[in-house]
């Protein structure tokens, strides 16, 4: 639990204007417990098996920074009992366990629709798996005072460069089999959180190329834990092309 607030709260907008943006929406029907959170930029979700549930499907929202704490203070115990109250009800959220017990009350408000995006996700065009923490190096490299950086595919690799000069390119190993070379665009202010967010040595990128779509960013040994990023528009290429071999 404590690693799933970790894992989504970023994702969570700041925005005072939108303060539903603020708030991870927590989701528990038959099986399991959702944890989502999105800026509309970025939108993260990760999915637990809790040893036991009971009572009706449920939702409520809970302020990102809330949840990380209570995630903070459950992970001092082995096992925790989550109680919420039905949707609006105003009962708080209440995170019990032999050390005692913690209380939040829900925050009000309709958190965006989800399901209905994800269902309407195409199926990948290009994936990749490459090193996680060797491409949130290039990113700090290459895009730290950028709004953008230019990710291009190739064969079994994967280039980081800044789009408006080709400057500071890092070549990355990664494991793809498509040879058609892929360019796009991500805010590395965007990319980098979602990245770190996610577990274990490799990430996997699903890449769609309909209009307005976002990328997937997944662990590649963690299929409980998704984000999915929005890309940005890239300038048109250097004098030079600026393309690794």
């Amino acid at each position: 639990m404590a690693s799933a607030a970790r894992q989504v709260a970023p994702a969570a907008g700041r925005d005072p204007g939108h303060p539903v943006l603020g708030c991870v929406l927590v989701e528990f029907e038959e099986d399991e417990v959702r944890f989502v959170a999105t800026d509309r930029y970025r939108f993260a979700l990760r999915t637990l098996r809790p040893s036991a549930l009971t009572g009706p499907p449920g939702r409520f929202l809970i302020e990102a920074d809330a949840l990380v704490a209570l995630g903070a203070w459950a992970a001092r115990a082995a096992e925790v009992t989550v109680t919420a109250g039905p949707e609006g009800s105003g009962i708080p959220f209440t995170i019990r366990h032999p050390g005692g017990s913690r209380d939040v009350v829900p925050a009000d408000g309709a958190f965006p629709a989800y399901r209905e995006m994800l269902a309407a996700l195409e199926g990948p065009a290009h994936r990749v798996v490459v090193d996680r923490a060797a491409l949130i190096a290039a990113l700090d490299t290459c895009g730290a005072d950028v709004p953008a950086v230019a990710v291009e595919l190739g064969r079994d690799r994967l280039l980081v460069s800044r789009p408006d000069t080709g400057a500071c390119a890092a070549r990355l190993a990664a494991v793809r089999e498509e040879a058609e070379p892929v360019r796009i665009g991500f805010d590395p202010a965007v990319l980098a959180p979602a990245l770190e967010a996610a577990v274990g040595p490799d990430v996997l990128l699903e890449i769609s190329f309909a209009p307005a779509r976002p990328v997937l960013v997944r662990s590649a040994d963690q299929g409980s834990f998704t984000t999915l990023v929005m890309p940005v528009a890239l300038p048109a290429r250097p004098a030079g092309g600026g393309r690794a071999p």
